[in-house]
């Protein structure tokens, strides 16, 4: 425990001196910064450039575990949808008329699917017309009196 304290409190402290870095580099104007890089042996240009590509690399790697992130939530979500235990209509038809009632019934859901990507529910995939139904049938909405 005191090993991670003591890590703690060096990232502060190098946090706190980046900060100041930060704000020293801030105050300077831009020909006073480039005389700066001059003096350490830089290229004022080089050193621009470089720097933006560390920073686009670093906040493409940042983008990626995001987006790693959120491909694994996705796929646990949709294995999690896999074990609800429902019965569904075998047929494609059957499982389309389902899905119409429930939008029928649910008539504000309609918006939600129909998207630009599918224009009518004919137009949907087999696997995501299931997903949907298993879908409806977690949020409660698959449970609909019939008239």
């Amino acid at each position: 425990m005191k090993v991670k304290t003591k890590e703690n409190e060096v990232r502060s402290q190098f946090e706190r001196l980046l900060d100041m870095q930060t704000e020293a580099i801030m105050s300077l104007s831009e020909e006073d910064l480039d005389e700066e890089i001059r003096e350490s042996g830089l290229d004022p240009q080089q050193y621009g450039e470089h720097a933006t590509r560390v920073f686009a690399e670093a906040l493409g790697a940042y983008g990626h575990q995001a987006l790693n992130l959120s491909r694994e939530a996705y796929k646990k979500e949709v294995a999690s949808l896999k074990r609800v235990r429902l019965s569904l209509p075998t047929s494609m038809k059957d499982k389309l008329q389902l899905l119409k009632a429930c939008l029928s019934h649910h008539h504000y859901l309609k918006p939600a699917v129909l998207t630009g990507q599918y224009h009518k529910l004919s137009d949907m995939a087999p696997a995501d017309v299931d997903s949907l139904l298993r879908q409806l049938h977690v949020l409660g909405l698959l449970k609909f009196k019939k008239s």
